[in-house]
């Protein structure tokens, strides 16, 4: 724990080291040959459309590589689990990005240095000794506040007050990890969230503003959101790249296939079991109607080839289905990189945080350095930086997106 003069940050430290096992081989040509352990793990490491290995990761040993003369091998592990078997086991030399631990140390060699720290933060008053740092058992029943008059506190009321009151969480990220006790709650669970985030009016002018300045010059869009917004504000869906998935579709849980299922007439469905009238604005409750938390056991959606429990298309883990249009889309928007290679080009980023800087920050950092005739521009509320070595054509705003974008009409 960490006092401050105005109550606790009880806050955890992820550090992501690489792991070494023991000394790799030396190779005739003088240079260091290193197995390394590969398994899927999302932005960290995958496969790309050809097969070759990407992510941050892979970048940074390729960094590594450059600077001390090592080749490395990747053998695929299949699974973390397996990976680290294959470590202690001495069939791999490296794994990685792996949270350090006493326990790990006690058994593999860490890097000196991290791969990059990751910090979360939770703060309580400076008199309440009733929470303290990894005792998540002291949490049960926390009171958490929601600052009122935020979209995201009315809009969970709105649709999720029932929910709260039954099951105990007070937001709608949570909501997506809860451990419903069946298939017919948690699919009245996510249908409602479905539906309010993906086939309901974007909240807000900020996505009609960005269309409105950008609309007639030659863009496209990068995002890590999944609920479409861009799209249904107009944006032209050719221009968009949804890398981490999409609201709006199902794909098998196992998966047994790489498909994936547009899902909104099923949502629309299950919510309207529920009792709830479907608009665009919303979901609105008919007079006299009480609202169920479940859905009828038939409409629970299933893999249409090995029957198990579909589930969201969404790059929780590596069980992430990228399909034949996620591949489409990536093409499109490196054919758009190479089309505008060394001529002038804004590198805009709204609302980029740390949480996965691989997929649009330190891309959009490293492509204007390498450009002398790139500007980045980073919006952001409280996280606007860029490095000095591009510092001198960089312009960062610190505030919110939605005011900066009203002052450029």
């Amino acid at each position: 724990m960490r006092r401050h003069g105005y109550g606790i940050s009880v806050f955890g430290a992820i550090v992501l080291c690489c792991l070494f096992f023991c000394f790799p081989a030396q190779s005739d040509d003088n240079s260091v040959s290193i197995r390394v352990g590969y398994y899927e793990d999302g932005d960290y490491m995958s496969r790309g459309r050809s097969a070759e290995y990407i992510g941050f990761n892979i970048e940074f040993l390729q960094k590594l590589a450059k600077v001390g003369g090592m080749r490395y091998e990747m053998l695929d592990e299949g699974s973390w689990e397996n990976a680290w078997h294959q470590l202690l086991e001495g069939h791999i030399d490296m794994i990685p990005a792996v949270f350090r631990t006493e326990e790990r140390e006690k058994e593999v060699l860490f890097s000196n240095l991290p791969m990059g720290t990751l910090y979360v933060t939770l703060n309580v008053r400076v008199d309440d000794k009733r929470y303290g740092y990894e005792d998540f058992s002291s949490f049960q029943g926390m009171r958490v506040g929601i600052i009122r008059g935020s979209s995201d506190g009315e809009r969970f009321q709105r649709y999720f007050a029932d929910v709260e009151a039954r099951y105990g969480f007070h937001d709608m990220y949570t909501g997506g990890f809860f451990p419903f006790p069946t298939l017919e709650e948690q699919w009245a669970y996510w249908s409602r969230f479905i539906y309010v985030n993906r086939y309901c009016d974007p909240p807000g002018p900020v996505y009609s503003d960005l269309l409105r300045s950008i609309k007639d010059k030659d863009y496209f869009v990068l995002t890590t959101n999944v609920d479409h917004c861009f799209q249904r504000a107009g944006f032209d869906k050719c221009r968009l790249f949804y890398t981490q998935g999409d609201y709006g579709l199902w794909q098998c849980s196992a998966p047994c296939h790489h498909q994936t299922y547009d899902n909104e007439e099923i949502v629309r469905q299950m919510v309207e079991a529920q009792g709830f009238r479907t608009t665009k604005k919303g979901l609105k409750v008919p007079d006299g109607i009480t609202i169920s938390m479940s859905v009828p056991s038939e409409l629970i959606p299933r893999c249409p080839r090995c029957g198990r429990p579909m589930s969201m298309n969404l790059r929780a883990d590596n069980t992430f289905v990228q399909d034949a249009g996620w591949y489409a889309a990536a093409e499109r928007y490196d054919a758009f990189i190479r089309r505008h290679d060394h001529q002038p080009i804004l590198y805009l980023e709204l609302g980029v945080g740390m949480n996965t800087p691989g997929i649009i920050k330190y891309p959009f950092w490293q492509m204007t350095y390498q450009n002398p005739e790139a500007t980045y521009v980073c919006i952001n509320y409280g996280d606007a930086a860029a490095p000095k070595e591009i510092a001198e054509r960089s312009v960062c705003i610190d505030g919110d997106i939605g005011d900066v974008l009203k002052r450029l009409k």
